[in-house]
C-alpha cells in the first residue's frame, strides 16, 4: 500500500477546500496518526473466515521516521545553540531585538512553527495586550489568505472549520448538542480580528452573525497574520512539505517491520499441522506440546526459514536509507568514531540534514523571524504608549539594516578554536581583517552577546609589553 491509496481511505469533506483535506493528511503523517482510520490492529488476522487484507490493518510498530526527519532538520534549525541572533546597525538597535527574543519566547515559538510548518506552510499571528507582545503559532489547515498586490503578505486571512458542539460549549457558547457539528469562523484583516457565532452545519440556509462580544478592533494597519512557507518554491499557499517524498516508502517499511515481528513470534512458536482422519478440531501449539499419533497419521510444524529473517532486516535497512535519501535525513553511521571530531567533519557527517536546514533558513530565518521583527516594529508605531521591550514603551524600533547571525552547525573544538584563532590573528595583525569583524566571527563560539561593547573591553584592557610572551609579533602588512 502506497501514500495515495491510504490517503483514499480518509474521509473527504466536500465543504472543504482540497487544500484543507491535504494539509489534514499531511499533519497526521507528521502526528504518527495516519493509520488511526484503519479499523482492524494487525493481529486481526480474519474476521469470522474472512481474511483481512494487510491493508485494512494497522501497522503494529509504525516507525514515525517522518517526524524524525522533521525534528532533527528543525533542531539543526533553531534548537539549542543553532538559534541566530539578531543583529541591527548598532548596539541599541541588536539590545532591541534580543530583548524581543527573550520576551516573546521566540525561540519555542519558532520551533513549534517549523515543526508544524513541515507540512507545506504555518501561520504566525501577532498580539499586542495591554502593551505586550504575544506570538501564536497557527496551523494553516482551515485558514485562506488574501494577498496583496505583490504577494508578499496577506491583507485578510479567513478561519473555518467544523467542530464539535462540546467544543463550542467548553470555550462558552451557547449551542444545542442535539445539532451536532457547527461552523466555526474568524476573519483578521487591516482593522480588526472578527469572530463569528457558530451555526449548525446542518442548516445551509444560515449565514455568519458577527459575535461582537469576542470581535477585537486591533488597529494596526495591517493584517497582523504572518504567512511562512515551509521551503522555497510550491504555491502561493504552501512550498514543499519536508517529508512528502518519503511517505510511501515509511509505509512500506512499516508494514514489513510488522510483518517481520509477526514471523518472529511464529517462529518461537510453530504452528502445528496434523493430518489425520479424526474429525476433532485442528490444534494449535508449540514445540512443548506432546502428541500420541495413530501409525497412519501424521503431524508437522509449519515453520520459517532462519535465512528469511536476515534478507528481512537486509531490505528494512535499504527501505530506511531510500527515505531518508529522499528527504536529505541523516543516514551516515558514526559508530566507527573512536575519538572526537572536528566540527567541519560533524558537517560533512550530517551532509544531507544540513543542506535541509540550510533552506530552511531562508523560509524561517530571512522570510521568518526578520519580516516578524518588521511587522512587530509596525506595531509598535501603532500602538499607543508603543510596546513594552525590556521593561521600557518602544513606539520606534530601528529594523534598517536587520541581519541574522547564524552560529556554526558544531561547535568547535579545541583544535578549531585554536587554528581559527591564529588564522584571525594572522589576518588582524596584517591588516586584511578588522577587529570588530574578527570578533563577529568569533561572536556565536566565545557567546559574546555584543560586539561593540566587546570592542570597548579590549581597547580597557593594559597592553601587553613589547617582548612579552603575549605581545603581538611584527607582521608585515599586506
Amino acid at each position: 500500500m502506497d501514500w495515495q491509496e491510504l490517503r483514499g481511505k480518509l474521509h473527504r469533506d466536500a465543504d472543504l477546500p482540497e487544500r484543507a483535506f491535504r494539509l489534514d493528511a499531511l499533519t497526521r503523517v507528521l502526528n504518527n496518526q495516519h493509520y488511526e482510520h484503519l479499523t482492524y490492529s494487525f493481529s486481526e488476522e480474519y474476521a469470522g473466515n474472512e481474511y483481512i487484507p494487510l491493508s485494512m490493518r494497522r501497522p503494529s510498530t509504525p516507525s514515525n521516521l517522518c517526524r524524525v526527519v522533521v525534528d532533527d532538520s528543525v533542531g539543526f534549525l533553531f534548537a539549542d545553540n543553532h538559534f541566530p541572533t539578531i543583529q541591527g546597525k548598532d548596539a541599541a538597535a541588536t539590545a532591541v531585538m534580543a530583548a524581543i527574543v527573550r520576551d516573546t519566547n521566540l525561540q519555542e515559538r519558532m520551533i513549534d512553527a517549523a515543526t508544524r510548518g513541515a507540512v507545506g506552510s504555518v501561520a504566525l499571528h501577532l498580539r499586542v495586550i495591554e502593551n505586550q507582545l504575544l506570538i501564536d503559532v497557527l496551523p494553516t489547515t482551515h485558514l485562506t489568505p488574501e494577498w496583496d498586490a505583490f504577494r508578499r503578505n496577506p491583507k485578510k486571512v479567513t478561519e473555518k472549520m467544523k467542530v464539535e458542539p462540546q467544543e463550542l460549549i467548553a470555550l462558552g457558547y451557547d449551542v444545542d448538542p442535539k445539532r451536532g457539528r457547527h461552523w466555526f469562523m474568524r476573519v483578521w484583516d487591516a482593522n480588526e480580528e472578527t469572530w463569528y457565532l457558530p451555526w449548525p452545519v446542518s442548516d445551509e440556509k444560515a449565514k455568519p452573525v458577527r459575535d461582537d462580544n469576542r470581535s477585537v478592533v486591533h488597529a494596526l494597519g495591517f493584517c497582523p497574520i504572518h504567512w511562512i512557507k515551509n521551503l522555497p518554491g510550491g504555491d502561493d499557499f504552501e512550498g514543499p512539505c519536508t517529508f512528502e517524498a518519503m511517505i510511501s516508502t515509511v509505509i512500506e517499511y512499516d508494514y514489513l517491520y510488522s510483518q517481520g515481528g509477526r514471523a518472529l513470534r511464529y517462529a518461537a512458536d510453530p504452528k502445528l499441522i496434523l493430518k489425520t482422519d479424526s474429525t476433532t478440531p485442528a490444534v494449535i501449539g508449540g514445540a512443548a506440546n506432546a502428541l500420541e499419533l495413530s501409525k497412519d497419521s501424521d503431524a508437522k510444524y509449519l515453520e520459517l526459514d532462519g535465512s528469511a529473517q536476515s534478507t528481512m532486516l537486509e531490505w528494512l535497512r535499504e527501505l530506511r536509507n531510500l527515505a531518508l535519501e529522499s528527504t536529505h535525513g541523516f543516514r551516515a553511521s558514526s559508530d566507527k568514531m573512536t575519538m572526537p571530531q572536528s566540527g567541519k567533519a560533524m558537517e560533512l557527517l550530517y551532509k544531507a540534514t544540513i543542506s535541509l536546514a540550510s533552506r530552511m533558513r531562508i523560509s524561517y530565518g530571512q522570510c521568518g523571524i526578520l519580516s516578524l521583527m518588521q511587522m512587530i516594529a509596525r506595531a509598535a508605531e501603532r500602538t499607543p504608549k508603543g510596546i513594552l521591550v525590556d521593561n521600557k514603551y518602544l513606539n520606534k524600533i530601528d529594523v534598517d539594516g536587520l541581519h541574522l547571525n547564524w552560529p556554526n552547525w558544531f561547535e568547535a573544538t579545541a583544535a578549531d578554536t585554536a587554528q581559527m584563532a591564529q588564522a584571525i590573528h594572522i589576518l588582524t595583525t596584517g591588516r586584511v581583517l578588522s577587529r570588530e569583524t574578527a570578533i563577529n566571527n568569533l561572536a556565536p563560539i566565545f557567546d559574546i552577546a555584543d560586539t561593540s561593547e566587546e570592542l570597548k573591553r579590549i581597547e580597557k584592557d593594559p597592553q601587553p609589553e613589547a617582548g612579552s610572551a603575549t605581545a603581538e609579533p611584527k607582521t608585515p602588512a599586506i
